[in-house]
């Protein structure tokens, strides 16, 4: 009846069955025109009704036009253009500037004594790993620092995730109960603050957002109360006096809050930006500045002269004091102008770079600039560096950064809120150029211009020999809330190229970095990552026909949605135990060799036993634990490098004894150096194809056979093994079983669970059944754009790597593995590097 005016018209059907068609439930209305959607008021309110479930970036309205979107960790994130220019943006950042928007970071600020912070810290950190919150290098706060936190007094177990942290600028504390000068400007009105007080910003990824601010909180033992507390609290470290607040600044404040369209009310919040969490006896103070502080990434060698010409610094004129903004109260402090012109000198200085590189490694350095829509460009222009400005003498770059140079008023709450509260709109910068004389000339307001106090700091890269791509340093670019279109438009006009979470993945990947929460398997936001890719795997291959889809038990590859790291350290603790008692049950009286190897497993057994003992377990038997069991990644550095000199020996620097003689013998340095590591331990690798092969993600990592070093040896073009193929003993008894119910009239879909959780559950599955030995798999893998050949990144078992390592590298190649792939047979060799 649908081509008949009956399906169209009701009143054309009969009235007895009129009404059941008139009633129809779920009737959908008529949806309103565009022009009523696309009115200011309906725009605003439907921002904020899908705001409910992911915070949107301020530049989310610029990024959903060119970019596809992406729901990850509670947020609306870029993942890659809409062109097709993968090999653009890697130009972009190898060669001019690639600016991502990472506002989705989430900043920490700690407030308290330095003691009672670098104390209540020091239990989720450990010096093993690098750097720590009491680096000197960083405790002035000119320069950034990078950690790996874990779990209170857990270490190297329960790892949460790496930060970066940045302490407010400060002179040095010489004594414990110093004074210590700060450099809050005066217009926060902090004139009494207690002695020895410091702030710290953590920047920690939203994935680990919960662990670390609950963590934190056991630390510092903190109490979380609500926002009305938070304005009390502060309130204990300024004068009365200077706590009143004008109604007209609070009136300018909730003015421009609602222009810059803040819909913060309705997102759900997910990271506690409205608590503060307090210990009243040592007042140590936490609170998240989620959404406060923004963040700008730039990469590449052009980055200075982006930067260069975005950032132009204001002229404070000599009648700051009839001024009303922010800024003129604040330079009329001596110390701060003196400050203000040092960051100029080196604004000026920094245009003689030819690279980020060249200046000092995570060094920080604050400025005032000017409104960047007063300077943006009428068209889009590319800027790079001019040639005559180049100054050949690097060393003036490399001097270190001072104190005043890092200083800013971003660190003050109140500079913040009337930063926000005296910019000026978008529609009021359009009127005021409209009414110039010559259209395109940049304004010049003086006096009554607004101001941004911003941050850069410095990334100096990958620098390691390992490496394909040296290029990849650049800027990280802080910013005050709400101005974040503004210096992106005027980046963007500059000639940055814009990117999203699949180039920094691509970055990761050409550097030879590990990327958070991809590549760390130990910690909680790594492992849900994981699980939540192998669901999407594991759906999309039953998607596909069986025809057209491979066969992995033909392939051999028990788990190819999934890196199965308990499964491959249960097999090589399996594998120990049972070398062990055979070695035991043997004569006394063997070679040399065979002595080496029993002292060798022994030292596995006690490592073992002395684990079972500190966890308070009895039964130490690897073949009954749990799929499930704990795993951690080696991340000692001085471990690491032993490591990379046993597995590099050219290249490589091993420990010297007293007599300054280095020691060869294989077996007592891996003793000496793996003897207090845990045999639950996973060492990260980095592999570099030596013929052709493009890796791919949860590939094997296997030990060669002696004849296939042999016939490498001979044939350099030498190809690699091949694995045999398996029977799939169920393929046939799935065949009938679907011809039976195709007979029946039943039409059945075939699928398949490959996940990690049927594998568990059975006993007899192992990762060590095929040819070769398996001691790891990558997590990362493809052609790289930067070295010209396949490369990939992964991890190995430390007891497969003791093994691997024992017979020696392959003359100049160094140590070197089979790679397979998890769709193919064949094996590819490829060099092993351990990075540190």
């Amino acid at each position: 009846m649908q081509r008949r005016a009956m399906g169209h018209d009701v009143k054309r059907l009969p009235r007895s069955v009129r009404a059941q068609f008139t009633n129809k439930p779920g009737v959908v209305k008529k949806r309103p025109s565009r022009k009523y959607r696309r009115r200011p008021k309906n725009l605003l309110a439907e921002y904020t009704r899908r705001q409910r479930q992911h915070v949107w970036l301020e530049t989310h309205i610029w990024h959903a036009k060119r970019f596809h979107m992406t729901e990850k960790w509670g947020h609306k994130i870029p993942w890659k253009p809409t062109l097709r220019g993968e090999r653009a943006s890697y130009r972009a950042s190898t060669r001019h500037c690639l600016i991502q928007d990472i506002s989705y970071e989430v900043c920490l600020e700690l407030r308290g004594r330095q003691e009672l912070l670098i104390e209540g810290l020091s239990h989720m950190t450990n010096r093993e790993t690098g750097q720590t919150f009491a680096a000197i290098s960083c405790l002035q706060g000119t320069r950034e620092g990078q950690t790996v936190l874990y779990h209170y007094d857990s270490y190297p177990w329960d790892a949460i995730g790496p930060v970066s942290f940045m302490w407010k600028p400060s002179e040095p504390i010489r004594e414990k109960y110093a004074n210590e000068a700060t450099s809050e400007p005066r217009a926060a009105g902090d004139g009494s603050r207690p002695a020895n007080q410091r702030q710290l910003w953590i920047w920690c990824h939203p994935a680990c957002f919960d662990e670390v601010w609950s963590e934190i909180l056991k630390c510092f033992q903190l109490v979380e109360r609500g926002s009305l507390d938070k304005t009390s609290v502060e309130n204990t470290h300024v004068n009365a006096e200077n706590n009143k607040t004008d109604e007209s600044k609070k009136d300018q404040i909730v003015e421009a809050s609602e222009v810059t369209g803040n819909v913060s009310s309705a997102i759900k919040d997910k990271f506690n930006t409205d608590i503060i969490a307090i210990n009243d006896k040592s007042n140590v103070q936490l609170l998240s500045l989620h959404g406060s502080i923004l963040k700008f990434r730039m990469t590449g060698p052009e980055s200075v002269a982006v930067l260069k010409e975005t950032l132009q610094p204001i002229n404070v004129p000599q009648d700051s004091e009839k001024s009303t903004k922010w800024w003129a109260s604040y330079y009329q402090d001596r110390t701060n102008m003196t400050n203000y012109k040092a960051q100029c000198d080196f604004l000026e200085t920094l245009s003689q770079c030819t690279s980020p590189s060249e200046l000092p490694p995570h060094s920080i350095v604050a400025m005032t600039t000017r409104d960047p829509r007063m300077t943006r460009p009428e068209r889009r222009t590319k800027v790079v560096t001019s040639e005559t400005n180049i100054n050949s003498n690097q060393a003036m770059n490399r001097a270190p950064i001072s104190v005043g140079m890092s200083t800013s008023p971003l660190w003050c709450e109140e500079v913040r809120q009337r930063v926000l509260a005296e910019k000026r709109t978008d529609h009021q910068i359009h009127d005021l150029k409209a009414d110039q004389l010559v259209r395109g000339q940049p304004l010049d307001l003086g006096g009554e211009e607004s101001a941004v106090p911003v941050i850069v700091i410095q990334r100096p890269g990958p620098t390691k020999s390992n490496t394909g791509c040296q290029q990849l340093s650049g800027f990280d670019l802080l910013l005050p809330k709400g101005w974040a279109m503004p210096f992106w438009l005027a980046l963007v006009y500059r000639g940055a190229r814009c990117g999203g979470l699949s180039e920094r993945e691509s970055q990761a990947f050409e550097g030879r970095q590990l990327l958070f929460p991809n590549a760390y398997p130990d910690t909680g936001a790594g492992k849900a990552c994981m699980v939540e890719k192998e669901k999407g795997l594991v759906e999309k291959y039953n998607r596909i026909p069986p025809a057209k889809r491979p066969n992995y038990t033909k392939l051999n590859v028990p788990s190819p949605f999934r890196c199965p790291w308990e499964l491959l350290l249960r097999d090589w603790c399996e594998r120990s135990n049972k070398i062990v008692e055979v070695n035991m049950g043997n004569d006394m009286g063997k070679n040399n060799g065979d002595n080496t190897k029993h002292r060798c497993e022994m030292s596995d057994k006690n490592v073992e036993d002395k684990l079972a003992n500190d966890m308070g377990k009895n039964d130490v038997d690897n073949s009954n634990r749990d799929v499930s069991a704990k795993i951690f990644v080696l991340r000692s550095l001085k471990t690491l490098c032993q490591l990379q000199a046993l597995s590099d020996p050219e290249h490589g620097v091993l420990k010297r004894n007293k007599k300054g003689e280095v020691d060869l013998d294989k077996n007592a340095l891996l003793e000496k150096t793996l003897v207090a590591e845990l045999n639950q331990s996973l060492v990260p690798v980095v592999l570099m194809m030596i013929q052709k092969g493009s890796p791919q993600e949860f590939g094997h990592i296997c030990i060669p056979s002696q004849l296939d070093i042999t016939q490498l040896e001979k044939d350099r073009a030498y190809g690699g093994p091949l694995e045999p193929a398996c029977e799939d003993s169920m393929e046939m008894e799935r065949l009938e079983k679907k011809k039976e119910l195709k007979a029946k009239g039943i039409n059945v879909k075939v699928s398949v669970d490959r996940t990690m959780k049927v594998l568990g559950e059975k006993d007899s599955v192992l990762v060590n059944n095929c040819s070769r030995d398996v001691i790891g798999f990558t997590h990362v893998g493809g052609y790289s754009l930067g070295s010209g050949n396949g490369g990939a990144m992964g991890y190995v078992s430390t007891l497969g790597l003791r093994q691997l390592l024992l017979r020696g590298p392959v003359g100049r190649l160094g140590t070197v593995v089979l790679l397979r792939c998890p769709t193919s047979l064949q094996y590819r060799f490829a060099k092993m590097s351990i990075p540190n």
